[in-house]
């Protein structure tokens, strides 16, 4: 009785096409954390070209090594704005940084996501101004 049921499994599995369409939600996840991994270890060769502006920037309160990590723990965070706290800098003038250095990086995907931290920031600082009174 057994090996009868063991055939008629084994004669059902083969023919059910669903079974490859389990596993794409967790694939779709999994290679969305790797584009952020991606980007943080190209992120040194991405950068590169932007070097030489910090050291032209006058005031400046981060360096290239600050700014490279405020870029990494900012990515795929809900409040950007946070990664700032461990640094004497305000939202603008991090953006302030973002738009010099800009110009010179020549990735799309690096760019699209400076835009993006940009904006969050924008938001933040905005909400977090003190309304001016006249």
């Amino acid at each position: 009785m057994g090996s009868v049921d063991d055939d008629n499994i084994s004669k059902e599995t083969p023919s059910k096409p669903n079974t490859s369409k389990i596993s794409q939600p967790a694939t779709k996840k999994i290679k969305r954390n790797k584009s952020i991994e991606n980007i943080v270890l190209k992120l040194d060769e991405i950068l590169e070209p932007t070097k030489p502006k910090f050291e032209e920037m006058a005031n400046k309160k981060i360096n290239y090594e600050q700014f490279k990590f405020i870029i990494e723990n900012s990515l795929g965070v809900s409040n950007p704005a946070s990664v700032l706290d461990d640094f004497n800098i305000t939202c603008l003038e991090i953006i302030e940084i973002i738009e010099k250095i800009k110009p010179k990086i020549n990735t799309p995907g690096i760019k699209n996501r400076l835009t993006r931290l940009c904006n969050s920031l924008l938001d933040k600082a905005l909400s977090t101004e003190p309304a001016q009174t006249d």
